[in-house]
């Protein structure tokens, strides 16, 4: 592959990665639509892709991680809130967010267990595994 369809490529993954649709991307890597959608058939260039969404979507990830707690502080001072709404608004937010956390740590739980569970049933009967 040349250098520069190599870093049409790239760009082309960027454009992707932030523009609303396959057309846009295209025009901002200065490519067809159809060539976007012909490297999109590169299992190579799809596996870049999709390695560069990952480490998109982790980084929006580190980044609410890192302002969680000071949103709960946030509804945490609301819920002092000289203004009755404000602190019902708030109090009703931190419970739904609460529940929300307890659901989410209950569905991790019950799916951990079923993993748990399918690969026993693998390691007790390998050819069941591959059928199922």
């Amino acid at each position: 592959m040349k250098q520069n369809e190599t870093a049409k490529r790239e760009i082309a993954i960027v454009a992707l990665l932030t523009s609303p649709s396959v057309g846009v991307a295209a025009k901002a890597a200065k490519v067809s639509r159809a060539t976007i959608y012909r490297w999109l058939e590169d299992q190579d260039f799809r596996a870049r892709l999709k390695d560069r969404r990952s480490a998109v979507l982790e980084s929006a990830v580190e980044s609410i991680k890192t302002y969680t707690s000071k949103a709960v502080e946030t509804l945490a001072d609301l819920m002092d809130s000289q203004d009755e709404r404000i602190r019902r608004l708030a109090s009703k937010d931190m419970v739904d967010y609460g529940l929300r956390v307890k659901e989410v740590q209950s569905l991790e739980d019950r799916l951990a267990i079923m993993e748990e569970q399918l690969n026993e049933c693998a390691r007790k009967d390998p050819k069941q595994s591959e059928r199922a």
